[in-house]
């Protein structure tokens, strides 16, 4: 197998500000979401954390009264926000999170 090499013409030469400023700011999303942690069921699994596709959720540092961490919500408007997919509320086997839509 052979590839031709090409050189590169001088108005093909792009810089990362080029590609940056062409690169499209991903859609807002459809559906938004806040979460509910019942604090005193969390046995700190960290399940929700781990499955979180847009990583919202992270490790409280207070604890509650088992000892354990439950997960908090920190959301980063408009990039990192909750978008009420439920994979939380799926995962966590102690029926600990409850994720209400926002309209």
């Amino acid at each position: 197998m052979f590839f031709i090499m090409r050189p590169i013409s001088p108005a093909r030469n792009n810089t990362m500000e080029d590609v940056k400023l062409t690169q499209k700011k991903p859609p807002a999303p459809k559906k938004r979401g806040t979460i509910r942690v019942i604090v005193d069921r969390c046995k700190g699994c960290w399940y929700c954390i781990a499955y979180c596709p847009t990583k919202v959720l992270q490790v409280s540092e207070t604890l509650n009264e088992k000892g354990y961490h439950p997960p908090v919500l920190v959301e980063n408007p408009p990039e990192k926000v909750c978008i009420a997919c439920h994979m939380c509320e799926m995962v966590c086997p102690d029926f600990a999170i409850i994720v209400e839509e926002l309209k």
